[in-house]
């Protein structure tokens, strides 16, 4: 599904992600302790990148070497002790510090695992929520990848441990709802197992090409590069996620949600606190000014979900109760946004909220306007 090995955007998890392939290519030119010494990087980077090769690499290697276990017991055991003691004990002492903070909140762990994980991100942590084309399309290129590599038993065990990991993800988002383990977002392993699929695919069709004489390919090699060319150049200028792909921000043209967020920051100062449709991803952004709630930016502690789903359920009328879960609660959202009155607002007000963008056809009396576009406008309250 949608869990990128690279994307446009310089972030700890890409640099994490880019040191890991290179720790995924010694891994499997048998440079264990090498790649593992990459993986210490990876996870001073991003612990969560490096956990999850971390438990790719020791249970690939201990599995594929289970009938000589003896000869390699110093190998796996001067790895193992290298990484727990550089990287894993970093993870510890984020884990602990996390926890601290958390310490003196009253919220049971059912609670916030029902509002983290069930309410806010079924689409990262349960399968059901899993669209069918990903469900299809991991499904595919996973069986490629079991083909391409069926001789090489390292590739192999690669991908079982991988499967493994999404077995127990599945377990926990169904059954056990686990905490710590839903923490470890086994399915972003995705990525991985998807990248061998990626190179399997490339095997099939470069033996696909060779069963065409090399003497068409050297007759119409102009013409064959000048059509892939072509082709980029369509996919580029028709398709809006492909130029997006290569463009900055600041590239990208204006919506009527970041054009409003821009009149946003040009009539209000920077003590200014908004509310806004939920559906709203561009905000903060393009109108650098506070949100009372953000649904998009939401708090993973324990001492302030308590005040996000709290603020939620005040501007937006929602709950964790509610049969609406993720991206679906959007529409229910907006539709009793949208019907906010006077009154409400007034209550809004002592909260601290100073202005609402909300849609163009949303009618508040006594509310001044200060700006508006096609879609949205914004109120003073």
């Amino acid at each position: 599904g949608g869990n990128e090995l690279y994307y446009n955007t310089l972030s700890a998890s890409l640099v994490a992600k880019a040191i890991g392939a290179w720790a995924v290519f010694y891994f499997f030119n048998n440079r264990f302790f090498l790649s593992v010494l990459l993986l210490i990087l990876v996870t001073w980077f991003h612990p969560l990148v490096g956990i999850h090769l971390a438990i790719l690499f020791f249970g690939t290697f201990v599995i594929n070497n289970l009938k000589e276990y003896k000869k390699h017991l110093f190998t796996f055991y001067k790895t193992l002790f290298t990484y727990l003691l550089l990287a894993v004990s970093f993870v510890i002492y984020i884990k602990l510090k996390t926890d601290a903070v958390q310490a003196d909140s009253f919220l049971l762990d059912a609670e916030f695992y029902k509002i983290l994980f069930d309410f806010r991100n079924p689409h990262h942590y349960n399968p059901l929520a899993f669209s069918k084309q990903a469900f299809l399309f991991t499904s595919l290129i996973l069986i490629i990848a079991f083909y391409s590599f069926r001789k090489n038993k390292m590739v192999l065990w690669f991908l079982v441990t991988g499967i493994g990991l999404f077995m127990l993800g599945t377990l926990n988002a169904l059954s056990i709802k686990n905490i710590n383990i839903a923490s470890l977002q086994f399915f972003k392993i995705a990525i991985w197992l998807k990248f061998f699929g990626v190179i399997g695919t490339t095997i099939l069709v470069g033996k696909l090409f060779t069963l065409v004489p090399p003497t068409v390919f050297k007759k119409y090699q102009l013409f064959l590069s000048a059509t892939m060319l072509m082709l980029l150049a369509v996919f580029y200028f028709t398709s809006n996620n492909f130029k997006l792909f290569f463009s900055k921000p600041s590239e990208c043209s204006l919506n009527a949600e970041a054009n409003i967020s821009q009149k946003a920051k040009v009539i209000s100062d920077k003590n200014a606190v908004f509310i806004h449709p939920l559906s709203f991803t561009k905000f903060l952004f393009y109108a650098e000014r506070s949100t009372y709630v953000n649904f998009k930016a939401i708090a993973r502690e324990k001492n302030y979900i308590e005040t996000w789903i709290q603020r939620l359920s005040l501007v937006y009328n929602i709950d964790a109760n509610m049969p609406e879960k993720g991206f679906d609660i959007q529409a229910k959202a907006n539709t009793n946004f949208s019907n906010i009155d006077f009154a409400k607002t007034q209550l809004l007000k002592e909260k601290g909220i100073t202005h609402m963008i909300t849609f163009k056809t949303h009618e508040i009396e006594n509310l001044e306007v200060l700006a508006e576009n096609e879609e949205y406008k914004i109120y003073k309250l």
